[in-house]
């Protein structure tokens, strides 16, 4: 799935040559496939390297080492080295060298699950650390699931801070 999203972006940036850049949002492993595009090169691509110009992630996966042993993995069949493959947590440097100029928010509910919250906290902190210009958000009175139903709120103040990032640019 991490390639098909790759290829996704590929797709629009050759279908709009003129784009000034593509803003991804995802939630849950949504959050994981989207921060999988920190990773990538796109230079190998005849693209950009600043292609993508932002990142949402809502809730992310960005850990999958704690799947492996769980019913979860089940569909997914992951060994240790893929989930460590596909782990955006531990791609830090990828992401540092490919995509520093990408402006992230890292956003998780406040109900949602402690794993969850702590993998949110912890890849924006190594992203910060690393020179991202991070913003990490923690929505109060939310969880795993309502915290990105309301981004269809113009009022919703998650979808005010998405719309400031496309709109900084």
């Amino acid at each position: 799935m991490v390639e098909e999203v790759k290829h996704s972006v590929m797709f629009i940036a050759n279908k709009f040559p003129d784009t000034r850049g593509i803003y991804v949002c995802g939630h849950s492993a949504g959050g994981q496939l989207a921060a999988m595009l920190l990773t990538v090169d796109w230079t190998q691509y005849d693209l950009l390297q600043n292609i993508i110009k932002g990142l949402l992630l809502v809730s992310g996966v960005f850990d999958l080492q704690p799947i492996v042993k769980t019913y979860v993995n089940e569909p997914l069949n992951l060994d240790e080295a893929e989930a460590i493959r596909l782990s955006p947590l531990c791609h830090i440097k990828e992401a540092c060298l490919h995509s520093k100029h990408c402006k992230v928010i890292v956003s998780v509910g406040e109900h949602d699950s402690p794993s969850f919250r702590t993998q949110s906290r912890e890849y924006a902190k190594l992203l910060k650390d690393v020179g991202f210009d991070i913003k990490f958000k923690e929505v109060e009175d939310k969880d795993h699931y309502n915290v990105v139903h309301d981004l269809v709120y113009d009022n919703y103040s998650l979808t005010q801070d998405f719309l400031k990032l496309v709109n900084s640019r």
